[in-house]
């Protein structure tokens, strides 16, 4: 119940916020994942099956009449001692930047498709046995996305993505040159500000 009335006033509070000026175009917007926060109160499965779906944890975007300029960013790391004096490390870094085009459709919703430039970049340290693997890979992705409007400046979207990537890996000195291709599931829940 403490979970029901903490989101309740969370999303009461965000539909109080409304623009100064009706009817104003804004030029940017800014966003993050929220994914995290709200499966705290709902039960999301997160369970891609690919390491290319780590999500972009903030967004931006040049807003236009009927098209967007986008950037996505995400950025995790995490170091972990052994219980013998060594640690692992695993860093992941992920860029994203392509256009879009929308459609809007009734007062509150727009559904959004488009092509993004996307690089990613791991690396793994294992301290016990000190193996490295580095993983590193570009390509394209066609996007499609649905987002709501609560106001005119607050927004929430989702959207699927299908990866092409040329890849590079090396682990422990042993260079391997490929391809992959996966579904971006919708499992990040984006809070957008207009600005």
């Amino acid at each position: 119940m403490k979970k029901f009335i903490l989101f309740t006033c969370f999303f009461g509070s965000l539909s109080l916020l409304s623009a100064q000026n009706p009817g104003q175009n804004f030029q940017q917007q800014f966003g993050f994942d929220a994914a995290g926060f709200l499966s705290r109160f709902f039960n999301f499965s997160n369970n891609s099956g690919s390491g290319f779906n780590t999500p972009y944890y903030l967004t931006y975007r040049k807003l236009g009449e009927k098209k967007n300029v986008r950037i996505g960013l995400g950025l995790s790391f995490s170091v972990e001692g052994n219980g013998d004096g060594k640690a692992n490390s695993f860093y992941n870094l992920n860029f994203r930047a392509g256009k879009e085009r929308f459609n809007d459709f009734g007062k509150r919703w727009r559904a959004f498709y488009g092509w993004d430039y996307k690089l990613f970049f791991n690396y793994n340290i294992n301290g016990s046995s000190s193996n490295k693997a580095l993983s590193a890979g570009t390509g394209i992705a066609p996007i499609f996305g649905l987002q709501w409007r609560l106001n005119e400046r607050l927004s929430f979207s989702t959207e699927i993505a299908y990866n092409l990537f040329l890849t590079y890996r090396n682990t422990n000195g042993n260079d391997r040159f490929g391809g992959n291709t996966s579904f971006s599931h919708p499992t990040a829940v984006y809070v957008q500000y207009d600005f």
